[in-house]
């Protein structure tokens, strides 16, 4: 999954004040087998950033990971979150290595006749969107037909199971914080950073959400955010609800949920875009 990474610079000298990194991976790595508290992959991603950035600090945001988590993952051996860390970390080094000085683009500045036409591009000073704009709002997802709470308490008081019953004592804390409308309402924000549009939310959507926003904001660097507050559960693809997995039968939310999302963030998202002040990138 392709992330985004950016810095921040000191208008002074360029230096480089802090970065940060927008990946869509579950931070799952290590699991029951590891007693320690660890940060994951996301510890030595950071450790590889600062320390080829003068240590100024690394923040990571979370990406839209619904069904991405790392390919070797579940263990309890450190070295593998630290290595699936650096492998993270350097591949954002590259990225920010390719970046021009601050203030700066590549410019075409006409062709070169040689042994071919040589199309020349030449960094060139601009003056980079400094708009500064934020919404936030509240989505009314549909939810799935729950069971009461009464029945539910029943239920868990009767089960002799014990994985069974902390999973129902899960289900037990999402039904009583959505209660019984049908609906329920989500906060979400959006912000425009100059060329940056940044999303977050409090659940768990697929990465379709990131992808899906990204293609409709070409324009903008988009940064999408999941779990930024209380989670209650993932935001599926409606396709996916024919699958016994356990992104489908955690989720309180329903099948059109993933399209609601996607459709109020995108329209608060635009608006922002719509603000006009010059260069957005």
């Amino acid at each position: 999954m392709v992330g985004k990474c950016g810095r921040v610079t000191r208008d002074a000298d360029g230096s480089v004040l802090a970065t940060l990194v927008n990946y869509a991976c579950h931070p799952t790595t290590l699991a029951w087998d590891n007693k320690l508290i660890s940060p994951d992959f996301i510890g030595a991603m950071r450790d590889v950033i600062e320390a080829n950035t003068g240590a100024a600090p690394c923040l990571f945001l979370q990406g839209a990971s619904g069904e991405l988590a790392p390919a070797h993952d579940y263990v309890g051996d450190t070295a593998i979150a630290d290595k699936h860390g650096r492998q993270l970390g350097y591949a954002a080094m590259s990225a920010l290595e390719s970046m021009l000085p601050p203030r700066h683009k590549l410019t075409y500045r006409g062709v070169m006749e040689s042994g071919a036409p040589l199309a020349v591009w030449l960094p060139e000073r601009f003056e980079p969107s400094k708009l500064v704009a934020a919404d936030g709002f509240d989505i009314p997802l549909p939810i799935k037909k729950m069971p009461s709470v009464a029945r539910m308490e029943a239920d868990i008081a009767a089960c002799k199971d014990r994985t069974l019953r902390e999973r129902m004592f899960r289900k037990l804390q999402i039904v009583k914080t959505l209660g019984d409308s049908g609906t329920f309402a989500m906060p979400a924000w959006v912000w425009r950073l100059g060329g940056a549009i940044i999303v977050a939310h409090p659940n768990e959507a697929y990465s379709c959400f990131q992808q899906d926003l990204r293609a409709a904001l070409p324009d903008f660097a988009v940064v999408v955010m999941n779990v930024t507050g209380p989670e209650l559960g993932y935001i599926n693809p409606p396709e996916m609800f024919k699958e016994n997995i356990y992104q489908v039968w955690q989720t309180p939310f329903d099948k059109p949920a993933l399209g609601v999302l996607t459709k109020t963030c995108l329209s608060h998202a635009k608006k922002l875009a719509s603000i006009g002040d010059g260069n957005k990138r």
